[in-house]
């Protein structure tokens, strides 16, 4: 109140619920940004699709940017197959360019039931009820501009698959999972048809008669940029005798192995492998392995980082870590489904004391429920120092 007896004027401003109109950048100013300063903003926006849509609206020079980022990574299902299909064939379509990775998940049939595919312009797509890989590649083999492939769920006749793979010269990485093959000489066919590959993935590949041996010998590397091998198939022996025999990707840097089934050919297959690889294996990971006493590690010379899971015999553990001899070490990982009550943990600290450990960072042991307290209390007395230096982790699996 005023001395008047009026009531006092508020000193603050009122804050107006109307929202200000939206004033676009001048012309002549959006002009001046560099396309690739556009770029660097944009790219920000790439997990938001909802925002990279309405950007798209924006302006001309905004549309290719943000269809880049739309459209860079694409996944094909039976859920979209239809709405893909009548897209990508249309004459107007002009996504497809901007794809660089792409994946491809087929429903599940039998490799004797046939495909319905539609691939021409006008046929009737409102009712496909099935499609073939081949559909899906055929647009983006026109441009062969694909980084990146993931089939899934693949079976029956895969040699125009093959052809149309052929076609793109910058593919550097291959995913296979749940495919199935006619033979091995198909399995091998299709890895052929990429040798600019840098990572290959084969989850649950199989292919019809194992012991088929009509894979032609290869006198050229299939693979001489392959820098990253993951294999979680059953088929392990067959696939890494191949490799040896015909000296096949022996210059990986990582090597990622394992599936729930190991036998003894696997065991050996891949401890040939592995010796193969000589100092050029930098990163090993082993799941679901039965025992070690095949891989020997002491010919890779370069090794920083081995992780085996799933190990089912702990006793293998001092044997495996005897044989490294990498000066590089750099880190540990045992994961074990068993309790390592029957481990010579005094030779475990022997072999720790060893010179190509003096400079490594962590051993991990992942052990089931229950055995972290008297496991802790047993490395605090056998392995003190490393225990103290802080390179010793417990956990439980």
């Amino acid at each position: 109140m005023t001395l008047d007896g009026k009531p006092r004027k508020s000193i603050l401003k009122r804050v107006s619920s109307v929202r200000p109109p939206t004033v676009p950048l001048p012309k002549a100013l959006s002009e001046q940004i560099p396309q690739e300063v556009l770029e660097v903003v944009l790219e920000f926006l790439h997990n938001n699709r909802r925002a990279l849509g309405v950007c798209s609206l924006v302006c001309s020079g905004w549309m290719p940017i943000c269809r880049h980022q739309l459209f860079k990574k694409l996944h094909i299902c039976p859920r979209n197959a239809t709405q893909f299909l009548s897209t990508a064939y249309h004459p107007n379509s002009t996504f497809i360019p901007h794809v660089r990775h792409l994946s491809i998940q087929q429903s599940y049939r039998s490799s004797t039931e046939p495909i319905i595919s539609r691939t021409h312009v006008g046929d009737e797509l409102s009712d496909v009820e099935d499609y073939s890989i081949d559909d899906i590649l055929r647009p983006f083999a026109a441009f062969g501009i694909l980084a990146s492939l993931t089939l899934l769920v693949s079976t029956g006749n895969l040699s125009p698959t093959i052809a149309l793979i052929h076609k793109f010269p910058d593919l550097k990485q291959l995913e296979l999972r749940a495919c199935s093959f006619d033979s091995f000489a198909q399995f091998i066919d299709l890895m052929s048809s990429a040798p600019t590959l840098r990572r290959l993935s084969l989850t649950d590949v199989e292919w019809c008669h194992l012991n088929d041996t009509t894979a032609k010998f290869m006198e050229y590397d299939l693979f001489p940029n392959l820098c990253v091998l993951e294999v979680f198939i059953n088929a392990k022996g067959h696939f890494f005798n191949w490799l040896v025999k015909n000296r096949q990707a022996r210059e990986l840097q990582i090597v990622k192995i394992g599936c729930g089934h190991w036998n003894y050919v696997d065991d050996v297959a891949v401890g040939q492998f592995l010796r193969m690889l000589g100092s050029h294996l930098k990163h090993l990971s082993l799941s679901s392995p039965i025992w070690l006493n095949h891989i020997d590690l002491s010919h890779n010379r370069s090794l920083q980082t081995l992780h085996v899971s799933h190990l089912q015999v702990a006793d293998e553990m001092p044997l495996t870590l005897a044989r490294i001899t990498s000066p590089h070490i750099s880190s540990i990982v045992f994961n074990v489904l068993l309790e390592p009550a029957s481990v010579d943990w005094d030779e475990m600290a022997s072999i720790l004391a060893s010179p190509q450990f003096t400079t490594i960072k962590f051993i991990q042991f992942r052990l089931p429920g229950g055995s972290k307290p008297w496991f802790s209390d047993m490395l605090h007395e056998k392995l003190s120092t490393l225990v103290a230096r802080g390179t010793i982790l417990v956990a439980q699996s």
